[in-house]
């Protein structure tokens, strides 16, 4: 069987190391069968009434039949959501006595060795990072012939869900994203300092602990248009820079500002941000009227579409970001 290097994802809290080591090929039929199921793992006994607790489709029958059961010593409790190549998973770690989200490849990423590849790379890579600000794997592992990774649960999930009504919330809101933003900026100077470029910043991205503080998933995975198994929908192309979606130029820590510019956007308006004929995106204001103008100069500036015109550094960025915390009259944000 083909065969990559360990997946060295550690587990801070046992210090367990947890290895991924196989890249799956055409002797591996037997754990994956040819409808895609993956092979049986531990089913628990209360399973009927948990999956009765699991939304409907988009979610497989396949993929329905993992609620109830345990992988990698986690007990799988509800679907959480689907992305192009993975499905994750709220689970319950009994050892730690923690809610953990477990993401996995879907059945069909998990037969294409290209897919796996990047699953596992990834998963080494972020396994790597140590940022407050940053969800990084806190274990993985391959079983029953499911590649997994899990890490903590963000309680109040991501950015989609909690900003899509932004204008309803008012000032506070406003405020709320950009606490948040400063959160996520932090998270990609980080980045930035171990020469990592995140390439794919989405609302889908950014996600909220129980205390609301925001937090960068999928930094030190390959988020570009030519990783495995990637698609450039609608829905992501609004996010990218222009010199991502036309290939006119380098990538940089330029090009993660336009998308995090592109972001905050639907932080403040709960909308995707949809370019002009000049590549320009509309005012947040034109949408959400408790936007103050010192943070559509900070949209606009981000989310030029000349790379020289954005800001130059995270720096730059953060100082703009905490000016306009202290000299704005906010109230206090909702619980």
């Amino acid at each position: 069987m083909p065969q990559t290097e360990p997946m060295a994802v550690e587990d801070p809290g046992s210090r367990q190391r947890i290895d991924l080591v196989d890249i799956p090929g055409p002797d591996d039929a037997a754990e994956v069968s040819a409808e895609g199921e993956p092979s049986p793992v531990e089913e628990d006994e209360d399973a009927t009434e948990l999956k009765e607790m699991t939304p409907p489709p988009p979610f497989s029958d396949h993929e329905l039949e993992l609620v109830g059961r345990v992988l990698g010593g986690i007990k799988v409790i509800a679907t959480l959501g689907r992305g192009r190549r993975t499905i994750v998973y709220k689970g319950i770690q009994a050892s730690h006595n923690r809610v953990v989200a477990l993401r996995m490849l879907n059945a069909e990423a998990a037969r294409d060795p290209e897919i796996v590849r990047w699953f596992i790379a990834g998963a080494k890579n972020a396994g790597e990072l140590r940022h407050e600000d940053i969800i990084a794997p806190l274990g993985g592992g391959r079983e029953g012939g499911v590649f997994f990774i899990y890490t903590r649960f963000m309680e109040n999930r991501t950015a989609l869900d909690a900003f899509a009504r932004a204008p309803e919330g008012g000032v506070p809101l406003v405020r709320r994203a950009l606490e948040a933003l400063v959160h996520i900026v932090r998270a990609l100077e980080y980045g930035q300092s171990r020469n990592i470029l995140h390439l794919g910043i989405r609302p889908s991205k950014v996600l909220f602990d129980e205390l609301w503080r925001a937090k960068l998933n999928g930094l030190a995975f390959d988020n570009t248009l030519s990783a495995p198994g990637a698609k450039v929908t609608h829905d992501v192309q609004a996010y990218l820079a222009p010199e991502q979606v036309t290939g006119g130029g380098p990538v940089t820590i330029l090009t993660d500002l336009c998308a995090l510019g592109a972001t905050f956007f639907f932080l403040l308006t709960g909308r995707r941000p949809e370019r002009d004929r000049k590549q320009r995106i509309p005012s947040p204001r034109d949408i959400n009227r408790a936007v103050p103008d010192s943070l559509c100069r900070i949209v606009e500036k981000m989310t030029d579409a000349d790379p020289a015109a954005r800001y130059r550094s995270y720096g730059q960025l953060l100082h703009d970001l905490r000016w306009a915390l202290r000299g704005e009259a906010w109230p206090h944000t909702p619980k």
